[in-house]
Order: C-alpha cells, then structure tokens, then sequence
C-alpha cells in the first residue's frame, strides 16, 4: 500500500509538468494560427490581388498615397499613419521578427550619432542633411539597438539611396530595400532583414 502511495507521489509531479508543457505548446499553436491568420488576410489586402480590387474602399485607398512632402506641406492631417503597402510590410515585419521592435518613419538623424554638416554636403552634392532622410522602419533589438533600416523601395531613383547605405554601413547597422508590390514570404524575412535566421 505505502509503495503504491509513494509511486503515485512520484508520479503526480511528472503529470503536472507534463500539463504544463501541453497547455504552453497549445496556446503557442494558437497564437501563431492568429498570426498566420492576420498575415493571410493583409496578403489579401495587397494591391492587385483579387480581393483589393474586388473592393473599392481598399482600392480608393491604395490609389490615395499622398507624397510625404505634399502632406506635410499642406498641413492636412493624414487618413492614415501608415499607407496600404507600408501597413501591410510593417505587419509582416512584426510577424517575420517576432524577438525584435519595428519602429514606422525614423529619421536618419535619429540612428546617426554625428548630423552632417553644411560643409560637408556642400563639398559633395550626392550627400544628403540626415535630418530631412526618412527610413520607412528601424528595427531594433529587445534591448533597442538598432540592427537593419528597411526601405520600401517604391520609388527605384530615390536620391541618396547609395549614400545612406554607406552611412548606414559605417555604423554598422544592415540596410535593406523591399519592394512593396513583391514583398518576401514571412519565413524569409529574418533572413532578408538580418542575414540569419534569427
């Protein structure tokens, strides 16, 4: 009787964790499946695809993006922080780096530690004042170092482009360019974005 009672006492711990790993793994399914779920119906989202075009408000949308500067200059509040394309990179951003912060248009002064000055972009007329540069997502690290730029690369002659990659370069920090009309799957992003899997 008392060995019974002892075993049954040795195995009650081993059931408990048994559970408890269980309910963890089950409840981590479940959170990926959501994830999955928000990144399939903003794939649908995408400009082009058959439920975007099926859809006027989501075309009247994708059709409305107000330059940066022309908004600012106006002084008009936007509809929208983030536009279509750069709402659906950002989610998918998050899904692909779920270890990492995705920050939404930084300026580049704001990763820079030394701003240019007036000397220097006067000598050479490629060069650019970091603080009117604005990288569409800074993603950053737990402890908020940043590790990649990403720019949505929609407009191929941006100027500047080589430059601020260089700068970028010199700090050490990644710079990467998405196209927004063919983003990557969400598997490939930390690869693309990091240059690991991690």
């Amino acid at each position: 009787m008392s060995s019974a009672l002892g075993l049954l006492l040795l195995l009650a711990p081993v059931g408990a964790i048994a559970w408890v790993i269980w309910a963890y793994q089950r409840k981590a399914g479940a959170k990926d499946a959501r994830s999955r779920e928000r990144v399939a119906a903003l794939m649908a989202l995408r400009p082009g695809s058959a439920a975007a075009s099926g859809s006027p408000r989501v075309a009247a949308v994708a059709a409305q993006g107000v330059p940066r500067s022309a908004a600012a200059a106006s002084g008009a509040t936007r509809e929208r922080f983030l536009t279509q394309p750069e709402t659906l990179a950002y989610y998918l951003l998050k899904a692909g780096l779920p270890r990492h912060e995705i920050f939404a248009r930084v300026d580049l002064a704001a990763l820079l530690a030394a701003p240019e000055t007036d000397a220097g972009r006067a000598s050479d007329p490629q060069r650019l004042d970091v603080r009117h540069y604005e990288l569409d997502f800074v993603v950053c690290d737990k402890a908020m170092r940043v590790v990649a730029a990403v720019s949505l690369d929609d407009q191929p002659g941006k100027p500047g482009g080589e430059w601020v990659q260089g700068r970028l370069a010199g700090a050490g920090v990644r710079f990467v360019r998405v196209n927004p009309a063919a983003l990557p799957q969400r598997e490939q992003i930390a690869v693309l974005v990091l240059g690991s899997a991690g």
